[in-house]
């Protein structure tokens, strides 16, 4: 039966992610180590920004969810010295809309309308440089 092909395509596939999530840990980790020994800033707003804009033809087919997704994903892996941006750290007010927890540099890049509407603290205004 087809559907049978379908789900055992899907349990191939989510088996991957999941396996591609804990090799992204493993890196980051790696990454993290290295900037430590080495004296490095842990998060790099251009070096992040760099990544996202790498990104962004990609990243254009991403619903608000999935960019929600990926925003927490990468702001699980990177530990307690990255932006915790679904915490809304950058926000003066919020209302708990989904925009305000993705990771501003995402909403910039990709969705600038919905970025212009956050309430930016003054710490986090040169975002948009």
């Amino acid at each position: 039966m087809a559907i049978d092909s379908l789900r055992k395509d899907l349990m191939t596939l989510t088996r991957s992610i999941v396996d591609d999530l804990e090799e992204r840990k493993k890196i980051v980790k790696e990454i993290q180590d290295f900037k430590n020994t080495n004296t490095l800033l842990i998060y790099d707003f251009q070096r992040e920004k760099e990544v996202f804009t790498a990104l962004k033809e990609q990243l254009r087919q991403c619903s608000l969810k999935d960019l929600l997704i990926l925003s927490l994903i990468i702001e699980s892996h990177a530990g307690e010295s990255y932006p915790q941006w679904s915490e809304s750290i950058h926000l003066n007010s919020h209302s708990n809309k989904i925009i305000e927890k993705i990771n501003p540099l995402l909403l910039l890049l990709l969705e600038p309308t919905e970025f212009k509407m956050l309430d930016l603290k003054s710490e986090f205004k040169d975002l948009n440089e």
